[in-house]
């Protein structure tokens, strides 16, 4: 009696299913990076806008080289953020010129526009439709939306349920 010889190798049905774990591991795997990604994304964006509002209030409480040297009282640097499109992406570092401690819709005290990452938005703020921290010299009084002690912003990752809240208080401190 012939012994038949085995080959060696891997049979047809094998390689399918070896196969098919590696598509599911992979699809796995790029699912979680891609939820990273957008994490990272919104991480970025809150430490940007933290930063800049920082900034701004260091450079209102130490320079007032925006304000009239005949009523430095009077003003103060900003920073607006808004809910309406298209304004959504973005938000205005500003000069309150006038001291009525909002932001002037001609843009005529712009000083920057900062755009937010590419995919996060203004999705909340405390006012209905644009919050502002105003910082005014020489002592470090801050001045919120009108008639509120605080100024909340939220941001989101559009398209998903990933948010993150920041507070700016009345004393200036920041909440994230």
């Amino acid at each position: 009696m012939e012994k038949k010889k085995r080959k060696n190798g891997f049979t047809f049905i094998e390689l399918l299913v070896v196969t098919a774990v590696m598509a599911i591991i992979t699809t796995l795997v790029l699912t979680e990076y891609r939820s990273g990604e957008k994490t990272n994304s919104l991480r970025l964006a809150v430490q940007q806008v933290v930063s800049d509002v920082r900034e701004t209030q260091s450079s209102a409480l130490s320079s007032g080289q925006f304000c009239d040297k005949n009523d430095p009282a009077g003003c103060g640097l900003g920073i607006s953020f808004s809910v309406i499109p298209p304004l959504r992406q973005s938000y205005i570092i500003f000069v309150d010129k006038n001291a009525d401690r909002w932001r002037a819709s001609d843009g005529s005290e712009n000083l920057k526009t900062v755009y937010l990452p590419n995919g996060i938005e203004i999705y909340y703020t405390t006012h209905p439709t644009q919050s502002n921290a105003i910082f005014v010299p020489p002592r470090p009084t801050t001045y919120s939306s009108p008639g509120l002690a605080w100024t909340e912003i939220g941001l989101k990752v559009i398209g998903t349920n990933l948010t993150q809240m920041i507070t700016i208080g009345p004393e200036g401190a920041i909440d994230y």
